[in-house]
Parts: structure tokens; sequence; C-alpha cells
């Protein structure tokens, strides 16, 4: 899980999403790329839509760097808690899955569309053994 404004106030000193900047040619874009000192850093979408909506998601853009996230910017973004995993060991995936539903957490609300739909009503009407 990303705190997107900590990994751009690391990159930009700035804490703030950014919109692509929709007035540049493909050169430009290219070109500010390219700077050596520009850093991984996240957008919001330009365009976005119910599932983008829910997720509250951004993009992240990886510039001159082929290190994953976690070890981008030199693993401070690990080692200040603005980068983390969740691991859930298969023991306790069946109990955390019923806390998230109780939570209002489920397909539909994840994925607001029909196949989100479909996968929550057949969790609701479908026992498990069944499906």
């Amino acid at each position: 899980m990303l705190k997107p404004l900590a990994l751009n106030e690391l990159a930009t000193s700035r804490p703030e999403l950014q919109m692509p900047d929709l007035s540049l040619t493909i050169r430009e874009l290219e070109a500010q790329l390219r700077k050596p000192d520009l850093k991984s850093y996240a957008l919001t979408p330009i365009h976005s839509d119910a599932r983008v909506m829910s997720q509250r998601s951004v993009f992240t853009v990886h510039v001159n760097t082929f290190e994953p996230l976690d070890r981008d910017l030199g693993g401070e973004l690990t080692e200040s808690g603005h980068l983390g995993f969740v691991d859930i060991p298969e023991a306790c995936k069946r109990e955390a899955l019923q806390f998230l539903r109780r939570n209002g957490v489920h397909e539909f609300a994840l994925f607001p569309d029909l196949g989100g739909l479909s996968r929550h009503v057949m969790q609701l009407v479908i026992p498990p053994g069944q499906r």
C-alpha cells in the first residue's frame, strides 16, 4: 500500500498529486522524462470511472530506474512507512475476507461494474463449496 503524497514529497518536495500536462507533445514529454534528476512520482488519472474512484487509484511513473518502488528512492518510502505490504497467512484468509465483507468491502465495492456485481451476488447466494 502506497501513500502517493509521500512519494511525491520525496520526489518533488511537494506533497500533492499532479495531473499529466496535456499540453506537451510526445517529444517534449520524452525529453522531460529523460531529465537525470527526475524521480518516480504519482499522478492522478485524467479520466476516471467508478472503479478508479472507488479504489482511489493513482498511477506511478517510474523514471530512470528499473528498481521496484520499494527500493526506489533509496528505500526511503518503505523505511518511513509510506509504502508497505500486507501479507495475510493462508490460515487467516477466510477470517480476513469475512471481516472485510462485514465492513462493506466486497467485490462490487472494489469493482463497481457488471463483473464485480456478478461476483458479489454469486458470493451472496451460492454457498462457498458449490462455486
